[in-house]
């Protein structure tokens, strides 16, 4: 939870929790974002056993705190989803654990890595992974299934032009195609160096991949926003493009790549095409 569900949560103003903090009277939260942390339900408990001591008498801060530390020391398991529910703390792990991948790669990362990044408990994580694999999988499957989302609200207001819906769902592909390539890159390797574990699973979300892009392309085809073409083939040509461009584009620019530009041209190329003059294919051309 945010911190100001937090203080609604425990009935505690902002500033005290704050104040907290600062005193060394809390366990670290987890960092979403540079202006975002979350907080559990050992955030929440600790300010109540602070209340609690604080009723008993007039403690200083400097004897609670000795007390606080003694808890953080002996405590074991984490109970954040008592307060945050079930899923919605399981998507936190998997957003955790995303960017731990992505910072260290697959074969680095431990669940040691996963449990202290969120300070949970490991009976917490096996409550709901099997294995570090099987956390490895949900996480691409949950990038997958968010850019299917963001993609269908594309064609939310249909009062925009053709062109500016077409355009924001190719910006944002390229948004996401950073954190997708390095996942399914690393996904690619694992199934090349253990094909038994995980080819099937690399065979599964590519199909699912191409899969939500033709859906989107045919409900753009419906939309009347794009002319009648073969969904999938463009689908598939979409992903190739998305996946390898960059990394080409990286090795030959190297640090003075201009993303900005790339995805510009990409952008025009794509949308507009190449011949000067549209004109028709004749058969047998």
């Amino acid at each position: 939870m945010t911190l100001s569900e937090l203080s609604e949560a425990a009935q505690v103003p902002v500033s005290t929790i704050k104040y907290y903090i600062r005193e060394g009277l809390f366990p670290a939260a987890k960092k979403i974002r540079k202006t975002k942390a979350l907080y559990t339900a050992k955030h929440f408990n600790r300010i109540k056993l602070i209340k609690k001591i604080q009723s008993k008498g007039s403690m200083t801060l400097t004897q609670i705190k000795e007390i606080t530390d003694l808890v953080d020391k002996e405590e074991g398991e984490d109970r954040s989803e008592v307060l945050v529910g079930a899923k919605e703390f399981k998507t936190e792990i998997i957003k955790s654990a995303t960017a731990l991948f992505q910072q260290k790669g697959y074969d680095i990362v431990s669940i040691s890595d996963v449990t202290n990044h969120l300070n949970i408990g490991r009976s917490t994580f096996y409550k709901h992974f099997n294995n570090k694999k099987d956390l490895f999988i949900e996480c691409i499957q949950h990038m997958v299934e968010n850019e299917a989302e963001q993609l269908g609200l594309s064609f939310a207001k249909p009062e925009e032009e053709s062109a500016d819906i077409v355009y924001k769902q190719a910006e944002l592909l390229y948004q996401l195609n950073p954190m997708w390539s390095s996942m399914i890159n690393m996904l690619r390797t694992a199934s090349t160096n253990n094909p038994d574990e995980f080819k099937d699973k690399l065979d599964t979300i590519i199909h699912r991949k191409i899969d939500i892009y033709e859906n989107s392309i045919n409900e753009g085809i419906k939309a009347g926003l794009l002319r009648r073409i073969n969904a999938r083939m463009l689908a598939i040509i979409v992903l190739a493009v998305i996946e390898y461009h960059p990394a080409y584009m990286e090795e030959l620019h190297g640090e003075g790549i201009d993303t900005e530009q790339i995805y510009e041209d990409v952008k025009d190329i794509f949308l507009n095409g190449v011949l000067e003059k549209p004109a028709e294919l004749k058969s047998g051309l």
